[in-house]
């Protein structure tokens, strides 16, 4: 395979080390970077070049393979607490990458559980006694939605959110099951036809 001379320039330094983990990375990492555009499958993981210098650990050469873990940070946009640890394998032979997450690291604290029974608890004694609350809405004399925003606010990652707003409103549909409630959509409820007055 033809190689151009960014990769030629990577081929030959790799060449003249020995087998095992490479310590001084440097030069190394940057000529990484300026050949890593030449590698059949490199773009996969939203991976670019510049992002390489200075970030990748445990650099080993086993010829033909390059291979290396690197810290990405791109769940973080999203709201992630944690960065993932992508594994690359470089082949200088078929110049093809690929990588796999190799695990984790927790970057900030993950949000504590959250405990939505006092929340039913209160939503139930305001259900029943159909009192009005900042949490819920009363669409009619049967009916109610609940202000879920008010309830569980967007300040966490968007899954933890979508998970507890569900958690919640699963749990009030079961408490208020026997109460003659059912639910009438998501974080909707209405009173049973057989207990309407």
């Amino acid at each position: 395979m033809t190689m151009s001379t960014a990769t030629k320039a990577l081929h030959d330094e790799l060449l003249g080390l020995p087998s095992g983990p490479i310590h001084d990375t440097d030069r190394i990492e940057t000529l990484l970077s300026n050949a890593w555009g030449e590698f059949y499958g490199s773009d996969a993981g939203g991976m670019l070049a510049e992002k390489i210098r200075g970030r990748v650990v445990d650099l080993t050469w086993e010829p033909p393979l390059l291979s290396f873990c690197i810290e990405r940070h791109g769940g973080t946009v999203q709201g992630s607490s944690r960065a993932e640890i992508q594994y690359w394998v470089l082949n200088m032979t078929s110049l093809s990458a690929t990588y796999s997450v190799a695990s984790y690291k927790q970057l900030k604290p993950r949000n504590p559980p959250l405990d939505i029974k006092p929340m039913v608890a209160t939503l139930i004694e305001a259900i029943s006694n159909q009192s009005e609350h900042q949490w819920i809405r009363w669409t009619g004399q049967d009916r109610f939605r609940l202000l879920i925003g008010n309830i569980i606010p967007d300040d966490a990652p968007r899954k933890t959110i979508q998970g507890r707003r569900k958690r919640l409103d699963e749990a009030l549909a079961r408490a208020l099951g026997p109460l003659g409630w059912e639910s009438s959509g998501t974080n909707s409820f209405a009173r049973c036809a057989s207990k309407r007055n």
